[in-house]
């Protein structure tokens, strides 16, 4: 049986609108992102001959992304980001 990083090396965390996602985000693992001069997002999956689409948003489906941790999902490109993760009192 597979397991999501059988996908891809990286993990992204995708905000899109709460008619596609309830809480608005998706995360997936994938090699590389590509975005269409449409504004299709593909996250791509890259086997030895070919690349494979884990994942294809419509433009207007997706609103941002960004290269997540797998421990908290927080944006680890980004050295400060204050409403990001919000803890539970």
């Amino acid at each position: 049986m597979s397991e999501p990083k059988d996908y891809g090396r990286y993990y992204w965390c995708i905000g899109v609108p709460s008619a596609v996602a309830k809480r608005r985000e998706i995360y997936a693992m994938a090699d590389r992102i590509e975005i269409s001069p449409h504004g299709d997002l593909s996250l791509m999956h890259d086997e030895v001959k070919r690349s494979l689409p884990n994942l294809i948003l419509a433009a207007g489906q997706w609103e941002w992304i960004y290269a997540a941790s797998v421990f908290d999902g927080s944006a680890v490109a980004v050295d400060h980001w204050a409403e990001q993760i919000v803890e539970e009192k």
